[in-house]
């Protein structure tokens, strides 16, 4: 049986039309992906331009994200109040253990300051920051720290480095008692956990110091696999444009690579792979 419907086709208008659409499709698409392309550049310039602009784009990008990196939140981590003082640390990750490390112990409070006192009026001392040896000579105990948000005394090494939470209260809650706050001292700077915390301390800075830390190599591997992918971006965003102002069809019958009927795009991505490294490692 025949149908008795007309295939109406499309006229000129119609056709302009559709044209126009596809058209502003696609320099929408382009300038989505690089927004300050200049059309109107010659065709020798054109490439290394768009390269450039590109490469402003992501670094201006990089530059954002150090600098999030730089102004670290630490309201994840204390309660509101001075970063140096101990009683305000919570959380203790490997960032804020080399920012403080780095920064070093509180700066203590001067001589004639008044600290506070207990039920039955006794108080810290700074006495407590220097250790009497046997043979009369003197050493500062610069592990100790005093918090007066708790009124209480901590080792500075074993509360950033301490992992047996259990041992002392001078590496978790903190300790006020003034009483006995002199035998507890002499124990624990000979205790083998504080004298472990003590070389990490020291290790740690001596790092910092030299920038040696494996945070550093840990940053030197992400900054490496970011400029890959930033290489691999610049080229995709290149073959894309040129595809595009050319009003070139992507697709092909295959949606992947070294597959026959894959399309332009995908047949592109193969060519530079065959000639450039770093496509030539995104695609092996």
């Amino acid at each position: 049986m025949t149908s008795n419907r007309i295939r109406k086709e499309p006229g000129g208008a119609s056709k302009v039309r559709k044209k126009k659409r596809q058209d502003a499709l696609t320099k929408s698409m382009a300038n989505s992906m690089l927004s300050q392309e200049n059309e109107n550049v010659n065709a020798n310039g054109n490439g290394n331009e768009n390269d450039i602009e590109i490469e402003t784009e992501i670094e201006n990008e990089n530059e954002k994200e150090n600098e999030k990196d730089k102004t670290y939140d630490f309201k994840k981590y204390h309660i509101d109040g001075d970063i140096n003082d101990p009683g305000n640390w919570r959380t203790i990750d490997n960032r804020v253990r080399d920012f403080l490390v780095e920064k070093g112990p509180i700066t203590r409070l001067p001589v004639d300051f008044h600290f506070s006192r207990d039920s039955i009026g006794r108080c810290f001392s700074h006495s407590s920051y220097t250790r009497e040896i046997r043979n009369g000579e003197k050493q500062d105990r610069q592990w100790l720290v005093y918090s007066q948000v708790k009124d209480k005394i901590f080792c500075f090494c074993c509360k950033l480095f301490t992992q047996d939470k259990t041992t002392t209260q001078l590496a978790t809650t903190g300790y006020n008692d003034w009483r006995n706050v002199s035998r507890m001292l002499r124990e624990h700077e000979k205790g083998h956990n504080h004298i472990r915390c003590v070389v990490q301390w020291m290790e740690l800075e001596m790092r910092l110091k030299k920038k040696q830390t494996i945070d550093k190599h840990v940053q030197a591997k992400i900054n490496k696999e970011k400029k890959h992918w930033r290489d691999v971006l610049l080229r995709i965003i290149a073959l894309v444009m040129g595809l595009a102002k050319k009003n070139i069809a992507f697709r092909g019958s295959s949606a992947k690579i070294h597959e026959d009927n894959n399309g332009n795009f995908l047949g592109m991505i193969e060519v530079f792979g065959d000639f450039d490294p770093v496509m030539q490692e995104h695609i092996r």
